[in-house]
């Protein structure tokens, strides 16, 4: 199983979603968490570029998983994007703190998991 692929093209199936969810959480949670520690310095810019980078693989992650299940992949920007920008604001008004913020995020994103998969043709 391929964990990690800039420009996936075939499906995925549930259990790879999964993991790779969990993967992308903890990077991109390590990622915020080290940015947060090393201050002003230039190392932050390149923890927040690893971050985005991880974002940009979890983007992939959800159109495999959407074109697995039968659904065109522009849906997968909406169901992205809002609860990612939701929970930035969150912490950015400094309602959640980011851990809370990530697991929020995470819980949004488990339940495109457990959609059906598309049948495949006779």
């Amino acid at each position: 199983m391929k964990i990690f692929m800039f420009g996936r093209t075939e499906p995925i199936g549930r259990n790879a979603y999964l993991i790779h969810l969990l993967a992308c959480a903890l990077l991109f949670g390590g990622c915020f968490a080290l940015s947060l520690h090393l201050g002003k310095d230039s190392f932050e810019f390149i923890t927040f570029m690893i971050a985005f980078f991880v974002l940009m693989e979890w983007s992939d992650c959800l159109k495999s998983r959407m074109q697995d299940t039968g659904i065109s992949r522009w849906y997968s920007f909406p169901i992205l994007f809002v609860p990612y920008f939701v929970c930035v604001l969150l912490v950015i008004h400094k309602v959640l703190v980011w851990p809370y913020a990530l697991a929020l995020f995470v819980f949004t994103q488990i339940p495109f998991g457990f959609l059906r998969q598309k049948p495949k043709p006779a």
